[in-house]
């Protein structure tokens, strides 16, 4: 059968679309008109989804082949110099690179507050630490790869850096996400600077990898507002989710009873749906009117 959402060919008892991971167990003819206007708009949403998902990933091919055929080199840090004053620097794209050293953080004397805000808010990105990408905890159906991140020691005297008990995800899909995690598990943490009155603030914290810049967010639970996120925006992403696993439910069957068709279950949680939701299950078991189960 083919997709709806990616038109890709997929196996007729497939339960999910292993391309876009859209769920196939809806079907419009089973469900009320109520559920078949969600549905709908589901569908629409995650077409919408993966029509900007593969307009990103041509752009960022077309850039990649347009870099390969140029013959320009470019070189980190030749417009931005941590000694340069601010009229001595020009506007360029900010580049990543891991020689990037770390500028004065704070507000020379001799400085003033305008060329201090110059120099700080044009710099480019600063290697900061290095990322992890925790691969067990990817969550497939909703893009959020949960990731660890150890700091260098001088970003102790940024104002603003988060507590190292804060959690942080990136939002990938998942076939970018295998291609990032083979490239490598580890990868450097760039940190963009914002200047107050005389020292300077974090301003975001992300990674660069295959030309593509990846923001790093507080993972505080899928249905919580991200950051600067519209409630337009949070309805939209949270009404896109198909059926979303939270964990397993292993059938005992030693308990299993035959006479009413009761068989009790042991269920493991992911800590996520935990997190999120208050759940409480005590004696899980399903009813088999049919009295028999497939072993």
């Amino acid at each position: 059968m083919k997709c709806p959402v990616c038109h890709s060919e997929c196996p007729e008892n497939s339960p999910f679309c292993k391309i876009c991971a859209w769920d196939f167990k809806i079907y419009i003819s089973d469900i009320s008109e109520q559920e078949k206007k969600l549905f709908l708009q589901k569908l629409q949403i995650a077409q919408e989804n993966w029509n900007a998902f593969n307009l990103l990933k041509h752009e960022a091919r077309a850039k990649e082949n347009k870099s390969q055929k140029s013959s320009h080199t470019k070189t980190s840090n030749t417009a931005f110099k941590p000694e340069a004053t601010s009229h001595e620097k020009k506007t360029t794209d900010l580049e990543y690179s891991e020689t990037t050293t770390v500028p004065e953080l704070n507000r020379d004397p001799f400085e003033t507050f305008e060329e201090f805000a110059t120099r700080i808010n044009n710099y480019p990105p600063i290697p900061a630490g290095k990322v992890k990408l925790i691969k067990k905890e990817f969550s497939f159906h909703i893009g959020e790869f949960p990731v660890e991140i150890s700091w260098e020691e001088w970003t102790q005297n940024i104002e603003g850096l988060p507590s190292k008990n804060q959690s942080f995800c990136i939002h990938v899909s998942p076939e970018i996400a295998q291609e990032f995690y083979q490239s490598s598990e580890s990868h450097i943490l760039f940190v963009k600077l914002k200047s107050a009155r005389n020292h300077s603030d974090l301003d975001c914290i992300e990674i660069f990898w295959n030309d593509q810049v990846f923001p790093i967010h507080h993972y505080a639970g899928i249905m919580n507002y991200l950051k600067n996120e519209t409630e337009t925006d949070y309805i939209k992403r949270i009404i896109s989710y198909n059926d979303v696993y939270v964990g397993e439910g292993i059938l005992i069957k030693e308990k299993y009873d035959i006479t009413t068709g009761t068989f009790p279950l042991e269920l493991k949680i992911d800590q996520w749906p935990k997190d999120n939701f208050n759940i409480s299950i005590n004696n899980p078991y399903l009813i088999n009117k049919l009295n028999h189960y497939l072993w």
